[in-house]
């Protein structure tokens, strides 16, 4: 018989979050909204769905089935293939891959009820959502772990409530979540525990399970993969020097080479999808779009009020100020997370459209929320041994969940736009839960398009 009383505080943190977001979903029912919509099989999330059904249930690849009133039905291809005819999906198969098992539900659902067993009705819509909550949670326990190796249970358990009610997360995981960045933060996590584990124990099967998910992480979003920098600089500035590192890597290669070849035949999954679709091994999906390297839109990613990260999700900061505090915590993580951030973060930067299309706060940021949770409870330790009372500490950390669900909540009734807010609409719907007629058409006023000089180059 299970013995509650005897569960972590982090167990009840985690049942806590499973609670409110289970709430949450049956509360907003937002897979019941009209055939018109199919929230949330729209936009890009569409585009990294539809290859199921395009599969599984039409084999059509022209995505004729797909009805044309969804919102970014003719959006998630860019080009046809000119060799094939086929039109090319702009999305990789990641994320469709890690949704087949609740596609699978929501067909045998559709199967035993009266619904329509087309891949849209809300048998599907139910279960994926489920599903993303589930690789929500998977991530969140593999951040447990991850933290286990350093921290006590109660700081443990505070930076998994702030990770998953504090940061955007939350929206995509509750929301959103049909995007790829829930399917990435569950990968990150799972990684970056086998990062560490294969450090401190060397076992071949940690570096097989690491390979793999670098290749689905890949799968999902291509740009993730720079996640291999954080595993190559583990440890160096602690543990390792370079020469020891170079030694270890040495002493390891054949568990190294087969990792690799591991983690590519994962990622040839994509390369033959294209060769299906397109009779190309490699593919540009992505015309008209592209890098801007000279660029970088950091300050905008950072604080700008149409997207900026620390705006929209403040507890940010504090994951940031705790990557100066990793020498005394984490010394094998002193130059790895840093360096993986600033990289990440200049890439994504780099992109023409820095905003990333539709949604709340800074979307490319969620999957690094995994490995900054050591930053997080690196500056929750350091701040508490510095004396700042925890009461304080505590209390600063729940007005900034608290923020978030508000803002979260502000997000999915309309009041924060997906993608045009300035300073002056933002301070207009502030602390607003409820902003109808009049009031809601004068903040519209005060909306900004994005600009769309910085698209290509």
């Amino acid at each position: 018989m299970l013995n509650l009383r005897r569960r972590s505080a982090s167990f009840w943190v985690l049942l806590l979050v499973a609670l409110f977001e289970l709430w949450q979903l049956q509360l907003h029912q937002a897979y019941k909204s009209p055939n018109a919509s199919r929230w949330p099989i729209t936009s890009d999330g569409l585009g990294y769905y539809v290859y199921l059904p395009a599969a599984l249930k039409y084999q059509d690849f022209s995505y004729a089935f797909v009805p044309g009133e969804i919102s970014g039905s003719q959006d998630f291809f860019n080009v046809n293939s000119p060799k094939t005819g086929y039109k090319v999906n702009k999305y990789p198969i990641g994320v469709a891959l890690m949704q087949l098992p609740f596609y699978g539900l929501g067909e045998l659902h559709a199967r035993l009820t009266a619904a329509p067993a087309d891949g849209f009705s809300i048998p599907y819509r139910l279960w994926l959502m489920i599903g993303a909550l589930v690789y929500q949670f998977i991530g969140l326990l593999f951040v447990r772990r991850f933290l286990q190796f350093f921290f006590a249970e109660k700081t443990i358990a505070a930076v998994l409530f702030c990770l998953a009610l504090g940061t955007n997360l939350l929206y995509y995981s509750l929301h959103d979540s049909m995007m790829s960045h829930v399917y990435s933060f569950c990968l990150m996590a799972v990684a970056t525990f086998y990062t560490i584990a294969w450090h401190r124990d060397g076992k071949r099967q940690q570096l097989l399970l690491l390979a793999a998910c670098c290749g689905m992480i890949f799968l999902i979003r291509p740009v993730n993969i720079l996640f291999v920098s954080f595993f190559l600089l583990w440890g160096l500035g602690e543990k390792y020097g370079w020469a020891k590192k170079k030694k270890l890597f040495l002493k390891t290669w054949r568990q190294l080479a087969g990792a690799a070849c591991l983690g590519l035949a994962v990622i040839f999954l994509q390369l033959l999808t294209w060769k299906l679709l397109t009779g190309s091994w490699f593919f540009f999906s992505y015309e008209g779009e592209g890098f801007l390297w000279s660029k970088a839109a950091i300050v905008e990613v950072l604080i700008s009020y149409r997207k900026g990260w620390f705006v929209y999700t403040p507890l940010a900061i504090f994951l940031c100020l705790g990557l100066f505090t990793l020498k005394r915590k984490i010394p094998e993580a002193s130059i790895a997370l840093p360096f993986y951030f600033l990289l990440h973060l200049y890439v994504i930067s780099c992109w023409w459209s820095w905003w990333y299309g539709g949604g709340f706060s800074l979307r490319p940021m969620v999957e690094l929320l995994a490995p900054l949770a050591l930053a997080l409870a690196s500056w929750g330790h350091f701040v508490s041994k510095a004396g700042m009372p925890r009461w304080l500490i505590g209390g600063l950390a729940g007005l900034l969940v608290l923020l978030n669900v508000f803002q979260t909540y502000q997000m999915k009734r309309g009041y924060i736009d997906d993608d045009s807010m300035t300073k002056a609409a933002y301070w207009a719907v502030f602390g607003k839960a409820n902003l109808e007629g009049k009031e809601r058409e004068d903040v519209k006023k005060l909306l900004d398009p994005p600009p769309l000089e910085r698209r290509g180059e």
